[in-house]
């Protein structure tokens, strides 16, 4: 909402700044509209956004060779690494469970006596 004050010249008043605005938003041969510059601005955005998913996803790719190559020269694999280590706790349970046999039955062999 404008208010009109008395300090503002009927010149002001006649929508001749409304006609300056339309002719800038318009393109011609020595400048560019408003629409061109706001179309540009989507377009960079638009590119640069682009091209930082594109470095993402080449970090990403980058990172995962270099984990490998870490993972190869090491010699350890992780995965193999769990593996072992589930097959030695079982194994450690099921040695606690002969014990716990073996005690329960020499527990009985006394209480026989």
């Amino acid at each position: 909402m404008v208010l009109i004050s008395r300090s503002m010249a009927p010149a002001d008043l006649d929508g001749r700044n409304m006609d300056q605005l339309l002719t800038l938003s318009e393109s011609s041969d020595d400048r560019r509209g408003f629409a061109d510059g706001f179309r540009d601005i989507v377009a960079s955005v638009g590119a640069t956004l682009e091209a930082t998913r594109l470095a993402n996803v080449s970090a990403e790719a980058r990172k995962e060779a270099a984990d490998q190559a870490v993972d190869d020269i090491s010699g350890v694999s992780l995965d193999d690494e769990a593996a072992r280590l589930m097959e030695q706790q079982q194994a450690y349970q099921a040695a606690a469970r002969v014990l716990q046999v073996a005690r329960d039955i020499f527990d009985t062999l006394i209480q026989i006596r």
